[in-house]
């Protein structure tokens, strides 16, 4: 996830969407994949948003995305939770 590249929009009145397309790229197949982005500010103040998705299979491409209303400077995104499906 360290080498996603979270897209910012601004939907103006200071709301922000940010997105990425990531492939698994792992023979696993994973449900409740759950992603924290550290939004940083102008003056490095973190916030935090969230983005997740139910299922992911191996080679399937998927959208993560999330709502703030940081105007996010740098964007680092770490899993907090997934599980690998039976």
């Amino acid at each position: 996830m360290s080498s996603a590249e979270f897209k910012k929009n601004d939907e103006g009145y200071d709301n922000y969407t940010y997105t990425a397309i990531v492939e698994n790229t792992t023979e696993y197949s994973f449900e409740n994949v759950s992603v924290v982005l550290n939004l940083y500010d102008k003056d490095g103040v973190k916030q935090e948003a969230y983005a997740n998705v139910n299922s992911w299979a191996p080679g399937e491409k998927v959208r993560f995305e999330a709502y703030s209303q940081c105007d996010a400077q740098q964007i680092k995104p770490t899993v907090q939770y997934y599980s690998v499906a039976d």
